[in-house]
């Protein structure tokens, strides 16, 4: 516990700035849904479905995470790392405004659930997974301009370990969540 405050301590303005991109997105998301046409709004409504969001949400973390392991190495990887935390936000605030104008309070307990049952800890992942992003980049920056640093090798391939943990700890949080999600969706459509 002691290692994981030192480290938080250690990078908070970072955790600071993935955070407030995260909600960024958030707002976005809600001013977003906001803007739509009634007819827009009303298709949506309708269309608001939880069947086949066990398997979009696995392989699409399956697929999204190690492209951007493998865009690191041509230095493209953090901004698409930083654009895909602010989409997570975005499309989670746009769907608790669909959900909202959906089922109203309803809906707003619904999207409570779903984010303390789905969300939370992949959100909270995503975003040390991003903070070794951006520290695996400023590492490949600094053996690209200074080649022989061991140091800074040293801090990369650490950095890059590090990395690899959190996409593990992201693949077995995607598996639990897989195996249990039709119970878990079951509690969270009842009351």
């Amino acid at each position: 516990m002691q290692l994981i405050w030192t480290s938080c301590k250690k990078n908070k303005y970072k955790l600071l700035f993935l955070s407030s991109l995260f909600l960024i997105g958030v707002i976005a998301g809600i001013i977003y849904y906001t803007g739509q046409s009634g007819e827009v709004k009303e298709v949506l409504k309708s269309s608001m479905t939880f069947d086949g969001s066990r398997v979009n949400m696995l392989v699409g973390h399956l697929l999204v995470l190690p492209c951007l392991m493998v865009l690191l190495f041509i230095l493209i990887g953090v901004p698409i790392c930083l654009f895909y935390l602010f989409y997570e936000g975005l499309s989670l605030g746009f769907t608790l405004m669909v959900m909202i104008s959906s089922y109203k309070f309803k809906g707003l307990l619904l999207m409570f659930k779903y984010l303390i049952f789905f969300k939370i800890g992949y959100i909270v992942l995503l975003i040390l997974f991003s903070l070794k992003m951006i520290d695996c980049g400023r590492n490949l920056i600094g053996l690209l301009i200074y080649k022989n640093e061991q140091k800074i090798r040293k801090n990369f391939i650490n950095n890059l370990k590090k990395l690899g943990l959190f996409f593990i700890f992201l693949l077995i949080y995607d598996g639990i969540i897989y195996l249990i999600s039709p119970f878990l969706l079951r509690q969270i459509i009842t009351f």
